[in-house]
């Protein structure tokens, strides 16, 4: 990756700001949640051109005193591609769009970014007419705002996913002991198996699961590739030849689910948020859709209580991605209610 400083700080504006725009050190990849500005510091991120975001830091400095406001780079429009990186690079309090009359492609990809961070995305604008619209800081300059989530927000989900992960698994531990005899005496192999899947920035993890196939499955499906009735990068198949007999009762009702709420305890997932995909789904999927990676993926999800495998690869992504748009502790348990519906209907369950 090109640091952000030198793609674009050229010419005269890097030398007029030299002392402002502190040089980018590199972040981690994923730092979810972030607490933003100081009382006294702002940092910006700019998308547009060098001379008005040159002009607009001159303003806020000048009309606000008492906020210092540092630019850490300015990402043009024809970059915008770039800007997830610069985000995770220079690690802004805010990105500002100094240009609103940009597309809707790029608009689309600047919200995609500010929310996989997140960061507050705000438009540069004298026109936009919207009950959203504020004014800067001591400035007559407004900016239309899109919120990103809020880390109190989540810490209350967290400790909800705590204590319930804990609390169902107390209560089911005697009929997990059945399932897992059942498991064990139905089929050679292992009770439980850790399925890979890919987590909140992108990371690997194991996903617990009860067995549901036979030995050597993982071996099995190159070989079966060519069955696959999932479209895009999902994998599917309605009667998998792997899956063992006690294993096609357990999917068909999501009891070999219920480890996973080990991985809820340790973090590592959440009782709702967008489903963990294996490796391989994941290496196939659209790039504008790994946005689903900013949030801990969920045991259960929005998709899958809106059709379940019986929806398309597309339609399953884009639900991840208004899930995480539309995120709110209510949307969670409703989420949750209706979880607990499908799982007795059985819909959509292979």
């Amino acid at each position: 990756m090109v640091p952000v400083r030198d793609v674009v700080l050229q010419g005269d504006f890097r030398s007029r700001h030299r002392s402002r725009a502190t040089s980018a050190v590199a972040q981690p990849a994923v730092r979810p949640w972030r607490i933003g500005a100081t009382d006294s510091e702002s940092r910006v991120l700019a998308i547009g051109d060098a001379p008005k975001a040159d002009r607009l830091l001159d303003i806020l400095s000048t009309d606000h005193p008492d906020q210092r406001f540092l630019l850490v780079g300015v990402v043009p429009l024809a970059e915008i591609d770039r800007l997830t990186d610069a985000i995770t690079e220079t690690q802004p309090d805010r990105v500002i769009l100094l240009q609103p009359d940009c597309s809707s492609a790029a608009l689309q990809k600047m919200l995609d970014a500010a929310r996989a961070q997140p960061v507050r995305l705000q438009v540069l604008g004298e026109h936009l007419g919207d009950d959203a619209v504020a004014m800067l800081p001591g400035t007559d300059q407004t900016v239309f705002a899109v919120p990103s989530q809020r880390p109190g927000g989540y810490v209350v989900k967290r400790v909800l996913d705590v204590v319930a992960a804990g609390a169902l698994l107390a209560l089911a531990f005697p009929f997990l002991v059945v399932v897992a005899a059942f498991t064990k005496l139905s089929s050679r192999g292992p009770v439980f198996y850790d399925s890979w899947r890919v987590g909140v920035g992108g990371e690997p993890f194991p996903c617990h699961k009860f067995r549901t196939m036979c030995v050597g499955a993982d071996v099995q499906q190159e070989e079966l590739e060519s069955r696959n009735e999932a479209d895009g990068c999902l994998f599917k198949i309605e009667n998998d030849p792997r899956v063992t007999r006690v294993g096609r009762f357990l999917r068909r009702t999501s009891l070999d689910e219920l480890p996973q709420l080990t991985n809820v305890l340790k973090g590592q997932m959440s009782l709702v948020g967008p489903r963990p995909l294996p490796l391989r789904d994941v290496q196939l999927m659209d790039e504008r859709h790994k946005v689903r990676h900013a949030v801990l993926p969920g045991m259960t999800g929005l998709w899958q209580v809106s059709g379940r495998s019986g929806l398309k690869a597309v339609d399953m992504m884009e639900l991840d991605m208004e899930y995480i748009r539309s995120w709110s502790l209510l949307a969670d348990a409703r989420i949750l209610w209706r979880t607990c519906a499908t799982v007795l209907s059985r819909k959509g369950a292979y």
